[in-house]
């Protein structure tokens, strides 16, 4: 039978199959888990042989993993920091995810800040925070940093605030405050001072004036947006 788990002061957890895991004080994860529920308001340390494997998380604490992550849900408002590979059916971050090992999910929201240095695999991706990323694979792909809207070229060549990715590979590929190395995808719209080094596309490729394009590669349509 599964039970719950609470840690409000200090304490550990071992192994086990638990309906309900709920750490509000400074707790450590030692052994593999499964769970319907893991909530974490204070801290928490998973340690490298304790995979985590469950229906939905919860972060408004935060969580340092060092074990495999597997969960249909993980939902993070306080902060993240994994160094294993990660598995979500769907992530949605206000607050921070810096990611060591590399992640596959279905859809990637984030409105806070996602860091990582390995793969980051999801069908859908809507950035509308910030990101400093390896390699995004996708099929569509959305970046909205904030304060975009109301984009100033003047203020923002002194003040840059850039979503950074090195290379990025998709279907579709909407994004404005975005630096990147190489873009390769069938549509491509850029907005708002992006600047890419390397484009390959054979579907349409749209920019503004406000963007800076090294190469392109590929039998695509351009168009200049006014």
């Amino acid at each position: 039978m599964k039970t719950d788990t609470k840690i409000s002061g200090s304490g550990k957890i071992g192994q086990g199959e638990y309906n309900l895991i709920k750490i509000s004080g400074s707790g450590a994860i030692e052994g593999p888990v499964t769970f319907e529920t893991f909530k974490v308001s204070g801290s928490c340390r998973v340690c490298p042989d304790a995979t985590l494997e469950g229906n939905e998380m919860h972060i408004s604490g935060s969580i340092h993993s060092q074990s495999e992550i597997k969960v249909n849900t993980l939902h993070v408002s306080g902060s993240l920091h994994s160094e294993n590979d990660m598995k979500v059916r769907s992530l949605k971050a206000s607050g921070s995810c810096h990611l060591q090992g590399k992640i596959y999910a279905d859809e990637i929201y984030v409105s806070g800040s996602l860091k990582s240095s390995e793969e980051v695999n999801a069908d859908i991706v809507e950035i509308r925070g910030m990101a400093t990323l390896n390699d995004l694979f996708g099929e569509q792909i959305t970046f909205i940093p904030e304060n975009c809207n109301n984009f100033n070229f003047f203020r923002f060549a002194k003040h840059r605030k850039l979503s950074n990715v090195k290379n990025i590979e998709c279907t579709t590929l909407e994004a404005g405050c975005l630096q990147c190395d190489t873009i390769s995808a069938e549509n491509i719209l850029l907005t708002d001072g992006c600047v890419v080094n390397h484009i390959q596309c054979d579907g349409t490729l749209s920019y503004d004036s406000t963007c800076q394009i090294g190469t392109v590669e590929g039998n695509c349509a351009q168009k200049l947006l006014s």
